[in-house]
This record gives C-alpha cells, sequence and structure tokens, in this order.
C-alpha cells in the first residue's frame, strides 16, 4: 500500500512525519457512534430527559424538550466541523480534535441555547421577573442569560469532544516513517 504524503506542518522530530490521526473504521459509522454517545451521556441530556420522562408537565414544555433536541444537534455541529477541518489538515493529536469540537459546540450550543431561551419565553420569565422583583439593571440580566448559557453549553459539550476524538480517531504513524524506524 502506498504511503499518504505528509502534509505540511506535520514533520516530528529529526525529519521524521508526525503521526497523523486516521478514522476508525468506516466514514460515517464512528462518528455517528460517537454523535449518540455523545449525545447520550450528556448531563444536560439525561437530567432533562428524566424529568420530561416522570412529568412532562411545564410552564414552558416547548423550551424543556427543545433542550433535548439541542444537545444533539450541537453534537452535530461540532462533529461536522472537525470533519471539515481534518479533510483539510488532518489532525495530529487528540487535543486538535479536543479544541476544534469544544469550540464548535459550545457556540452551537450556547447560540441554540439562547434562541430557544428567548423564543419560547424561558428567559424572558426567568431573567426579566428576577429583574422587577430585585430592581437589577439591564447589564445584570444580560449577564445573567450569558451566564444561563455559558453553564448549559458547558454541561452539555465539555466531556464530548473528548469522547469524540476517542471513538472516531487512532494514531497511526504514515508508513515512511514506520519503515525507518523498524
Amino acid at each position: 500500500m502506498p504511503s499518504l504524503p505528509v502534509p505540511p506542518g506535520v514533520q516530528g522530530m529529526g525529519g521524521l512525519p508526525r503521526a497523523t490521526l486516521e478514522r476508525r473504521g468506516a466514514r460515517w459509522l464512528s462518528p455517528l457512534l460517537a454523535l449518540v454517545v455523545t449525545s447520550l451521556t450528556s448531563p444536560t441530556l439525561l437530567v432533562t430527559g428524566a424529568l420530561l420522562a416522570r412529568d412532562a408537565r411545564s410552564d414552558h414544555p416547548a423550551f424543556w424538550a427543545g433542550l433535548v433536541a439541542l444537545v444533539p444537534l450541537g453534537n452535530l455541529m461540532a462533529a461536522l466541523a472537525v470533519n471539515a477541518v481534518h479533510a483539510r489538515h488532518p489532525f495530529t493529536s487528540r487535543l486538535q480534535v479536543v479544541a476544534v469540537y469544544a469550540m464548535a459546540s459550545l457556540f452551537a450550543g450556547g447560540i441554540g441555547f439562547t434562541w430557544l431561551g428567548w423564543e419560547t419565553g424561558f428567559m424572558a420569565d426567568v431573567l426579566l421577573s428576577a429583574r422587577t422583583a430585585a430592581g437589577l439593571p439591564g447589564l445584570a440580566v444580560l449577564l445573567a442569560s450569558l451566564g444561563m448559557t455559558a453553564a448549559f453549553s458547558v454541561l452539555s459539550f465539555a466531556h464530548a469532544g473528548v469522547l469524540h476524538a476517542w471513538l472516531v480517531f487512532s494514531t497511526r504513524l504514515p508508513a515512511a516513517a514506520a519503515s525507518r524506524l523498524s
């Protein structure tokens, strides 16, 4: 089997090519498995899903059901971002995968949470009622909204990048480097 050319910038010590990450198994199977695992292990999805399964009556049913859908959607957006970056420049470490996944999932999940919260009226009910009751200025409402968004994003997606990198990618030395080492 011919060796793949080493992308620029992945030269290791002593001129040897650095190991690049390769996908495990089929091109679509391991990312799909990772999407399912990262979504089902999300604390937000587990807690919200359990509460909705116990008693689905709520003051904002669309918000709570939307949270359950938002976690896999954020993970899907992050997996697509990882795939796009890896296609252009193959990753050389799982830490790079985690960083790209985290940025994409935190951004997509944060935007989705903020939109869902304000669109369904959940944020308005929680934050604006607190503003009038406590006499908080508008900046405090904005900061509270950002804090809720950050808490949701971190709780939902912090673990997902590590799981995705571990489930989808494996490290292999390029053939040229393997032949030099043996």
